[in-house]
């Protein structure tokens, strides 16, 4: 599941945004300055039940995610396996690509009992 889910609190939703924003670097020093857990477990959204994990660059025009692959647990070469992803890397331009993560954060802000933002 992605860590852009209701489910999980509003903190760790920011926390991850941030990350795929280059805002501020992965807190799970298990992985890289520049990765960013794109879908974590279900149940827990800790790294050590698996995620799938690419490596983010933010440039002034572009962003790029690289080198994707399966981490578990640790941050031996034995805990990550690479995944072959076609047409990789993807390239976004920044303009739009921080503006599909400010929708993504308005959507997922918390509601009160009437469906709208709380304040």
């Amino acid at each position: 599941m992605t860590p852009l889910c209701r489910d999980w609190s509003p903190g760790f939703v920011r926390e991850s945004i941030d990350v795929l924003r280059g805002a501020t670097v992965q807190a799970d020093a298990r992985l890289g300055e520049n990765d960013s857990e794109l879908f974590v477990c279900p149940e827990c959204g800790d790294l050590g039940c698996g995620a799938v994990v690419a490596e983010i660059d933010v440039s002034d025009e572009t962003v790029t995610w690289r080198a994707f692959r399966f981490v578990q647990d640790g941050d031996a070469p034995d805990d990550q396996w690479p995944i072959d992803v076609p047409g990789e890397p993807f390239v976004f331009d920044r303009t739009a690509y921080e503006q599909v993560l400010a929708d993504a954060e308005s959507e997922l802000a918390p509601r009160d009992d009437s469906g709208h933002g709380a304040d």
